[in-house]
């Protein structure tokens, strides 16, 4: 048997030292990826709602007056209420619930900076990259009953009725 050199055997620990490290490094990594694509599945599933939600309101606005439905809809954690703005009249934040008011100020600054475009507003607004959408073009045809209309999540889910009022869709609280 060969003997080792007096380098060799102090540059070993060094070599597995290494080696753990890029094995910590590399699990790391692996655990960011894990948490990124649940993230970016989490928005993905909130933009095909927003869709859903978009062609539920197109449906019933050509249906006959007094056409209703209730809609369920299950959200990521990180959301905490859905606010529905009829862009066409200032809106008066008294009606908004506790969990939501927690946001008044920003939902107040992103409603006066955001124009005539957007009719729909996620809280808190850090959830996800976009949060104001447009559900309807134009915006006119979705009103809320009041303004804004805010529905706080429960249990996971948050819960409404669309309406036809003959000119419009009127988005509802769920009556308990």
């Amino acid at each position: 048997m060969e003997e080792m050199k007096k380098g060799q055997i102090t540059a070993q620990p060094f070599i597995i030292i290494f080696a753990l490290i890029v094995a910590a490094l590399i699990l790391a990594w692996g655990i960011k990826v894990v948490f990124d694509i649940k993230e970016r599945g989490e928005y993905a599933e909130l933009l095909t709602t927003i869709t859903d939600i978009r062609e539920e309101v197109k449906t019933y606005y050509n249906f006959e007056m007094g056409s209703r439905k209730k809609i369920t809809i299950t959200v990521p954690e990180k959301i905490s209420c859905f606010c529905f703005l009829n862009v066409e009249i200032q809106p008066i934040l008294t009606h908004i619930s506790e969990e939501c008011q927690k946001n008044r100020e920003l939902l107040v600054r992103i409603m006066h900076t955001s124009g005539l475009m957007y009719n729909l507003f996620i809280t808190p607004s850090s959830a996800f990259p976009l949060t104001k959408f447009s559900l309807i073009e134009p915006t006119t045809l979705l009103k809320p009953m009041q303004n804004p209309l805010c529905i706080e999540k429960v249990n996971e889910k948050i819960i409404f009725l669309i309406e036809n009022k003959g000119s419009h869709v009127e988005v509802q609280p769920q009556p308990i």
